[in-house]
């Protein structure tokens, strides 16, 4: 069984799809849109969205022209156990889902999500830490996250008087499975593509490294679009005439400690035993083989899991046909 819940935290306020056993059984086909992505952070290939610009930044409070697109909607933090501020914003009704973004991302990119769930399920779209309105600490380590979110959960849990669900996107699902051994207050997981230990060459890792040491931020987006995600010269170039370039260069610097933690990462024996959410992981089709290895691990690791496999889609099925995804988690939170 999972340990205890950690301590209330400190709020501040502001305002039937069946599932598959394994892989390559029962594959999900959606209706929507598809894009065949290859890469961790294929999200960051950004198909515009009509929504206003603009960001909370956690030292000034001050939303600057040129980032992400944001929901307005209630927000509420939550004091992590390390003392962290970790933003969330609140929309919808209905159940309580917690939304963890992946890397180069904050909570804004799930916009479009937002509204196919709301009508449903009251999402709860939190900032990681070193990303929008959210804090950081001076030393990171993965486990911290996991720390954020179980916090964010007993929020949310103490707020709503219910367990949480939770969705998690690649960088955000490794935080998530970490955060579900520290809470009881976990309903279901649903995980798009983990990545903890992710296969990525060292030195693909170094050159976005040396890059954002000497300052070079869009040298170092470039290094881990080209080199970790292998985008073409021509997507390369799709990416940067996107609107939300200028928030992905903001995003760099929390870029390499996320890539050492998940390729730095090695499962324990009996890692995930806790975790007695009913859990359902999402796999891209069209994804990287390293990428559905990863996945395939963490089904492994997670007692119970099931694995549902996305036909044309790779990392980004939400972005791309939201409604489709948003059945299915809605689904799996009734279920």
């Amino acid at each position: 069984m999972p340990t205890s819940p950690s301590p209330a935290p400190t709020l501040v306020d502001q305002h039937g799809l069946d599932c598959v056993d394994g892989p390559g059984d029962r594959p999900c086909t959606g209706a929507g849109p598809s894009r065949t992505t290859r890469g961790r952070w294929a999200d960051e290939m950004d198909v515009p969205l009509p929504w206003k610009t603009g960001d909370v930044h956690a030292s000034s409070g001050e939303r600057r022209p040129g980032d992400s697109p944001r929901v307005e909607a209630d927000r509420f933090d939550v004091r992590s156990a390390d003392g962290t501020s970790i933003a969330v914003w609140v929309d919808g009704e209905g159940p309580p889902l917690l939304l963890v973004h992946g890397a180069l991302n904050d909570h804004t990119t799930d916009v479009p999500f937002v509204a196919e769930l709301r009508d449903r399920l009251t999402t709860f779209a939190m900032d990681r830490r070193g990303r929008g309105a959210s804090g950081d600490a001076a030393v990171y380590a993965i486990e911290r996250e996991f720390e954020d979110i179980a916090a964010v959960v007993d929020a949310v849990s103490a707020r709503t008087g219910q367990p949480v669900a939770v969705w998690g996107h690649s960088y955000g699902a490794d935080c998530s499975m970490g955060a579900a051994t520290l809470t009881d207050n976990i309903s279901h997981l649903v995980l798009y593509e983990p990545g903890l230990g992710y296969d990525c060459p060292d030195e693909k890792i170094e050159a976005v490294e040396m890059a954002v040491a000497v300052g070079d931020r869009e040298g170092a987006l470039v290094a881990a679009l080209v080199g970790i995600v292998e985008l073409t010269d021509d997507e390369l170039a799709f990416v940067r005439s996107s609107p939300a370039w200028p928030a992905r260069l903001a995003a760099v610097p929390a870029l390499p400690r996320e890539v050492r933690a998940e390729v730095e990462w090695v499962y324990r024996p009996g890692q995930f035993d806790a975790i007695a959410a009913t859990t359902l992981l999402l796999a891209g089709a069209d994804s990287p083989a390293a990428q559905q290895n990863a996945t395939q691990r963490a089904a492994a690791a997670i007692p119970g899991a099931k694995v549902r496999v996305l036909e044309g889609h790779g990392h980004m099925a939400h972005r791309l046909d939201p409604a489709m995804v948003a059945q299915l988690v809605c689904d799996i939170v009734a279920s």
